[in-house]
């Protein structure tokens, strides 16, 4: 399960097995904050939407809560409408592969990896395709040198002040700065 924390102190977590997304208060209380047991991909106010195994979570510069909703191969956001209603959008879709992880940087970027072709892929706002910027599809190791190199399972993404911090078997990986 991803956890993330927001500006208020609250836990996230992208509960993937029972197919939503959980809200922690700082006392502990656990509620559902969207989605339902069964899985699909229903997109509205928070209460009725749907989701498939969600796995990552990060929160864009406008405090909007990003999903990848790996079932379906999609990323999904959570924001507020102009009546205050939680709506959950699909904002790409078809994504492929085996995602596992996601991040988001302050140009709305979004950052995936899939741990069993070793790569990450950015999906650049609009995009319809991802591109691979790290890793080289189906080939494992540890090649550190000229992007997109080789990597080997990644499990972790993170985007800090223009860098792409990756979690491997084999330790932290950071790229800097970002590819163009």
């Amino acid at each position: 399960a991803a956890i993330v924390r927001d500006a208020a102190g609250l836990l996230w977590v992208a509960d993937r097995d029972n197919h939503r997304i959980r809200q922690v208060a700082s006392d502990g209380t656990t509620s559902t904050f969207a989605g339902q047991s069964e899985p699909g991909l229903v997109d509205g106010v928070a209460s009725i939407a749907r989701f498939n195994q969600p796995l990552g979570l990060a929160f864009g510069a406008g405090g909007e809560l990003f999903v990848l909703d790996a079932g379906n191969g999609a990323i999904r956001k959570i924001a507020q409408d102009a009546q205050g209603n939680d709506v959950v959008t699909t904002v790409v879709q078809g994504i492929g592969g085996d995602p596992r992880g996601l991040a988001i940087d302050g140009a709305g970027n979004f950052y995936l990896i899939d741990t069993t072709e070793h790569t990450v892929r950015r999906f650049k706002p609009g995009a319809a395709q991802g591109e691979v910027i790290v890793g080289t599809a189906n080939q494992c190791g540890f090649v550190p040198g000229a992007l997109p190199g080789v990597i080997c399972k990644p499990r972790g993404i993170a985007v800090r002040e223009g860098r792409l911090l990756l979690t491997m078997d084999q330790g932290v990986m950071m790229v800097e700065p970002l590819p163009p």
